[in-house]
């Protein structure tokens, strides 16, 4: 039999992002402690990856912004901080949902597929 020779195979910090297995959705879910040694464990690798990653996009990466934002908001908080008298505008787009649990319109609804796309 022949010997043969086997060439080492290197793998990229995304490529062995992608091959991770994640923890389940229910040892999330249970905030098991497997699942907070996961992310310590690979915590530099996924830095390392996500710059990977980053710099192969390069221009074409969309960058989140302001315009992610809804205009009413931006609107309203631009007004406070030129004016603290008119904090109340910002106040005005929150709606209270449950005693004292408040909702608003954070993110443009329609740039959301650009966020979920990042």
């Amino acid at each position: 039999m022949k010997n043969e020779v086997i060439e080492p195979v290197f793998l990229s910090q995304l490529e062995r992002v992608r091959a991770l297995s994640l923890p389940s959705r229910e040892a999330m879910l249970r905030r098991d402690s497997s699942v907070q040694q996961f992310w310590s464990v690979n915590k530099p690798l996924l830095s390392d990856a996500w710059k990977e990653w980053e710099a192969s996009e390069g221009e074409a990466l969309f960058k989140p912004n302001e315009s992610l934002l809804d205009s009413a908001l931006i609107k309203a908080v631009t007004l406070a901080w030129q004016n603290p008298e008119r904090e109340p505008a910002v106040r005005d787009l929150l709606t209270e949902v449950a005693p004292g649990v408040f909702q608003f319109q954070f993110f443009d609804s329609q740039r959301l597929v650009d966020l979920r796309n990042y």
